[in-house]
């Protein structure tokens, strides 16, 4: 199964780019480029890997971001093998050329750029990949509703300080238009990474298959004793074929008894009101 992808850039990324041009010295900035390229080359081999159908990549002012189809969808270990290879990729350079670092230059830019892009996309702030690294483990405990209000509280904080950041340093006479462009840029990608996450899961229920009129079809059930949570549930759809008609007995823990039968169309209204 192939991959189509779709590149794009975002106007504000453009900026970036032209400002580390004005300011970054040439080779410096070239060892960060090749950083950002083998981070999301990492990114994007997983992904094809993955199965993953269709991919948009937009150069932002974080550098690549890479938007799957239906990412909330797929097995929480293909999520989290996505959200990490770029990270293991760029501490696996990091360490590559760390011993010659120190006698030639432009490994040393090398180290330090694998190492700065490491260090900042380990933070837990979306849409970074340690904040989504944080959002697929707390989807296998139930709780990645709540861990998404705090990442977005500390992503929307990283915004405020950055930009801080930038017009300090702008008042003392030293100009980082970069600073001063993530800041606003970092609080809009949050909340659009935390929108689009929900809206995926939404449109992944909605679009699983129905029944018709007059159609008789084998239905897959699943069982759960005590209260079906939504996080039952999207194990369940996850893991269920989407042409498949799922059906859900609830069970009394106590006795065993039946005490509910629901079609798929009934479970996925409750987890849409949910959300």
């Amino acid at each position: 199964m192939k991959t189509e992808w779709r590149f794009s850039a975002h106007p504000i990324g453009i900026a970036c780019v032209a400002a580390a041009l004005l300011f970054v010295p040439v080779e410096q900035l070239s060892a960060a480029l090749i950083a950002i390229l083998l981070h999301e080359a990492a990114h994007l081999v997983c992904i094809r890997l993955c199965g993953v159908q269709r991919c948009s990549v937009e150069w932002t002012p974080l550098g690549f971001v890479a938007k799957t189809e239906r990412l909330t969808s797929l097995p929480v270990m293909h999520q989290l093998w996505i959200a990490g290879s770029g990270l293991l990729a760029s501490a696996g350079m990091a360490i590559a050329v760390y011993p010659l670092a120190a006698e030639n230059r432009f490994l040393y830019y090398l180290f330090t750029a694998n190492l700065a892009i490491l260090l900042i996309n380990s933070l837990p702030i979306l849409p970074l990949d340690g904040g989504k690294v944080l959002l697929a483990l707390a989807a296998l405990a139930g709780w990645e509703n709540g861990i998404k209000r705090i990442l977005l509280f500390l992503s929307y904080f990283v915004s405020v300080l950055v930009t801080g950041l930038g017009l300090y340093g702008a008042m003392n006479g030293v100009l980082n238009p970069t600073l001063l462009l993530m800041g606003p840029y970092l609080a809009y990608a949050a909340k659009q990474s935390s929108l689009a996450s929900g809206t995926e899961a939404v449109q992944m229920l909605q679009q699983r298959s129905q029944c018709r009129k007059d159609e008789i079809r084998k239905a897959e059930i699943w069982t759960v004793t005590g209260e079906m949570t939504p996080r039952l549930l999207m194990k369940a759809f996850q893991q269920s074929p989407r042409e498949t008609f799922v059906l859900f007995h609830t069970i009394d823990p106590d006795n065993g008894r039946l005490i509910a039968t629901e079609t798929q169309q009934q479970m996925i209204e409750k987890l849409v009101d949910n959300k």
